[in-house]
């Protein structure tokens, strides 16, 4: 790894975003005011909103794949000033990696400064679902408006589109009578709506703000009737469970995926020391229990601890350069770091859901394989698990069994012990499983346009496989008698990346709703 990529969100008088670019030519320049109109129409711009939002489940880039490919060791530059380095450090000399390189140099020459007290770092994306050739939208687009200061606090946005605007959707009601959710409509639409009408008249609205009276967030949710929106929820949230980290620092990390004081650790000029101290970040990331959380490899499916380290590590850089106030040195080492990964391939003169022109960039790996019929145990699980390089599993004498119906009223499932001699029979299978990172990127300005992340697993047969829920205990998922289709994904589009001093919304909501965005708890 070699210097430093960096985001121009922070500089108030030069602030970046993706649908201002300078156009390289007529097209993308049409393409570009084109994108403006839409997202962006004088009623959509709003004064005097106040406050923020954070929830996991409306956070489209925590979604997050495991397993597949094989871990590329980076090497660090010597200790050579900047301007010695060649490109022999710069890792593969592939299409993919001079794209990245030229990204990471475009997005290093801008005017920046250090986010400021009294100032909001502002993201605005869209989310909208991939359509394969012939299907049509099953589930809206998703707008998310962030803005997040110093302190961990501020407010968030998220916008559920509909598929048909036409159509609202019904309100459920709990036993007091009171709203309390809402039942989407599902009919196709026999024309997609534009996405400016979707997230304009959409199915929901969820506003979360963060201040230092409720630092784990005051939700609002409001569905949208015929007659206006409806508020359907209005209450504090609960902090995380199970967690050690104060709220505002939790906060930072979900939504940016790091914390400002690592923001403000980093060296803000291209060095190897910079190279360094953000390969130390993603390794304190990976590092993190919370990171260990979800299915253990047990070699199902190709995985192994390096090789899903290494699937994580390329999604977490991609969430620093869609989302985090780093400065422009910082975005620049990032770009060049995903330029010394293996396996990318690059596609020209492409457009993004948006219709913007760029480059895309693309990380894959592919696993295929026949398994034969075999008896396998818990311990054999487990062993198998040490031999993926899996660690901390050497004192464990029994796991729970997840998948046993409860004796309770409400029939949830119990924690019931199973030994590590437990067998289980596992018919002969096939295995398959694709992950992919996409991302569309100017090289031009260094901006990163979107990004898609999915991951796809298939098994003729269900195999029993390992979890670790956040106590840390080891939990077994049994097989299923069924065949085994997982399918995750989330693609996300860029629309502003700046720094401001106020909450001022530009979702087409809020020209539509404005109590749904200027609501205050």
């Amino acid at each position: 790894m070699s210097s430093e990529p960096r985001l121009d969100p922070f500089e108030a008088v030069r602030m970046v975003r993706p649908v201002d670019l300078p156009p390289r030519d007529s097209a993308k320049a049409d393409a570009r005011r084109q994108l403006q109109r839409a997202l962006s129409d004088p009623g959509s711009h709003r004064s005097g909103h106040r406050r923020l939002f954070r929830r996991p489940q409306f956070v489209a880039a925590a979604i997050v794949a495991t397993a597949g490919a094989v871990m590329l060791i980076v090497a660090l530059a010597p200790e050579n000033p900047a301007s010695e380095r060649t490109d022999p450090f710069l890792g593969p000399n592939t299409a993919a990696a001079q794209v990245l390189v030229q990204a990471g140099d475009s997005a290093a020459d801008v005017d920046w400064a250090p986010l400021r007290s009294g100032e909001y770092f502002h993201v605005y994306t869209a989310s909208i679902p991939p359509l394969g050739a012939g299907q049509r939208m099953t589930t809206g687009p998703v707008g998310l408006e962030l803005w997040l200061d110093r302190s961990g606090q501020g407010q968030a946005i998220s916008v559920q589109g509909a598929i048909d605007p036409s159509r609202v959707p019904s309100i459920i009601r709990g036993q007091d009578g009171e709203p309390s959710g809402y039942a989407a409509t599902t009919r196709p639409p026999t024309e997609t709506p534009s996405l400016s009408e979707s997230l304009a008249k959409p199915n929901s609205v969820t506003t979360i703000i963060w201040t230092p009276d409720a630092p784990d967030g005051h939700q609002l949710s409001w569905v949208r009737q015929l007659e206006g929106f409806v508020q359907t929820h209005n209450a504090r949230m609960a902090g995380v469970p199970n967690t050690t980290q104060p709220s505002a620092e939790a906060n930072m990390r979900q939504q940016w995926g790091l914390t400002i004081d690592q923001v403000e650790s980093l060296p803000t000029v291209e060095s190897v020391k910079l190279d360094r101290a953000l390969q130390d970040l993603l390794d304190d990331f990976i590092a993190d229990p919370s990171a260990r959380l979800g299915r253990i490899p047990t070699g199902a499916f190709g995985s192994t601890a390096e090789s899903i380290d290494h699937e994580e590590r390329i999604e977490h850089v991609v969430k620093l350069l869609g989302g985090a106030p780093l400065s422009p040195a910082a975005r620049k080492s990032l770009y060049r770091w995903l330029a010394m990964q293996p396996d990318a391939t690059v596609t020209r003169e492409v457009r993004d859901a948006m219709g913007r022109e760029g480059v895309r960039v693309e990380f894959r790996s592919n696993f295929e394989q026949e398994i034969p019929a075999r008896q396998v145990t818990v311990q054999q699980l487990i062993d198998n698990a040490q031999r993926a390089g899996i660690s901390g599993l050497d004192d464990v004498s029994f796991v729970t069994n997840i998948d046993v119906q409860g004796d309770e009223p409400n029939g949830r499932p119990r924690d019931v012990e199973v030994g590590l001699d437990q067998a289980y029979s596992v018919p002969a299978h096939r295995q398959e499983r694709e992950w992919v990172v996409s991302i569309v990127i100017d090289p031009d300005s260094g901006e990163l346009l979107q990004h898609a992340v999915s991951t796809s697993q298939r098994s003729t047969a269900g195999v029993p496989e390992l979890m670790r829920n956040r106590d840390g205990q080891i939990q077994l998922v049994p097989p299923s008698r069924f065949r085994l289709l997982s399918e995750t994904g989330a693609s996300i589009s860029y629309l502003r990346r700046d720094r401001v001093k106020d909450i001022d919304a530009v979702s087409p909501v809020c020209a539509v709703g404005p109590e749904v965005c200027d609501a205050t708890p």
